[in-house]
């Protein structure tokens, strides 16, 4: 699902963003990081345990 549906969304112009500053691509890849967590239900740590 995720290769069908989110990863055409979350790459469209990708190449565009590929010019940005460092620090604008870090803020934009933390943003992408919790949409992807809230998505997948994923936890925002994982225990070592």
């Amino acid at each position: 699902m995720i290769q069908m549906v989110l990863l055409p969304i979350m790459t469209y112009a990708a190449v565009a963003w590929g010019y940005v500053s460092k620090t604008l691509n870090k803020r934009l890849q933390a943003q992408q990081n919790i949409a992807l967590r809230e998505t997948v239900d994923a936890p925002w740590l994982y225990s070592k345990v």
